[in-house]
């Protein structure tokens, strides 16, 4: 499905009977059931660096996104929790955003419940100045980020069922636990320059990472534990690392 302008209304149900199944537009609204068994469904804007907001789109007084001030609601596509609620469960992996593209990704919400994925999960944010905010607790069967390493950043916690891949540069905010019940926890790729650190922040708070890999999984650091050292603005060393 391809919209070269204005929004894309998916009406009608969509099932697709095992094919992969990729919705292509600036703005998309996903309003009856999509489903394919064993296949993967691909959701991206047409413009490469539009901003896409998954959960809810929490705005400023102005409309613009509380954390991206230079980004307007009519500026987004937005997966909001109707959207999200409409994909059916089976698809062999759910790929929000396109290789090389350089949209940043806003996973939020205005309930404490967080966001939920029935399926694996891949987030594609690997273009020049991509990054990936992660500003709500996230539940899904595994998750797969590929960030242009300035950065992927957690300020909730996250919940896995077979594991993480972090093919990115990680900013921890808080104390945040990131927990699989089995499979790995990867951070970094190799022959890249990431790095986990902490954020320097307005709030000031104490940035703690607790990792924990259930069912024999591990947890795998190719990327340096950095701070200011990083390169990257307001960033500094975790003030705990537990494993």
């Amino acid at each position: 499905v391809l919209s070269l302008t204005g929004k894309q209304p998916i009406t009608s149900p969509v099932d697709a009977a095992g094919q992969d199944i990729t919705f292509t537009g600036n703005q998309i609204s996903i309003g009856s059931t999509v489903r394919s068994a064993d296949a993967t469904l691909t959701i991206k804007p047409m413009d490469p660096s539009v901003a896409i907001v998954v959960g809810d789109m929490l705005l400023d007084s102005n409309k613009n996104l509380t954390l991206n001030a230079g980004v307007s609601d009519t500026g987004t596509l937005n997966l909001d929790r109707t959207s999200l609620g409409n994909l059916g469960a089976g698809f062999t992996e759910i790929v929000i955003g396109a290789e090389g593209n350089a949209n940043p990704i806003y996973l939020t919400s205005s309930s404490a419940s967080g966001l939920v994925f029935n399926d694996p999960l891949k987030l594609y944010a690997n273009g020049d100045g991509g990054e990936i905010y992660f500003g709500t607790e996230l539940t899904a069967q595994s998750l797969t980020v590929f960030g242009s390493g300035h950065t992927t950043t957690f300020t909730a916690n996250q919940n896995f069922s077979t594991g993480l891949v972090l093919n990115d540069s990680a900013k921890i905010q808080g104390n945040i636990t990131i927990t699989t019940a089995s499979g790995n926890l990867v951070f970094g790729q190799t022959g890249y320059p990431y790095y986990v650190a902490g954020s320097v922040s307005t709030s000031n708070t104490n940035d703690t990472l607790t990792l924990t890999a259930n069912n024999l999984g591990d947890v795998v650091f190719i990327s340096k534990i950095a701070g200011a050292d990083s390169g990257e603005p307001n960033t500094e060393y975790l003030k705990g690392l537990t494993i």
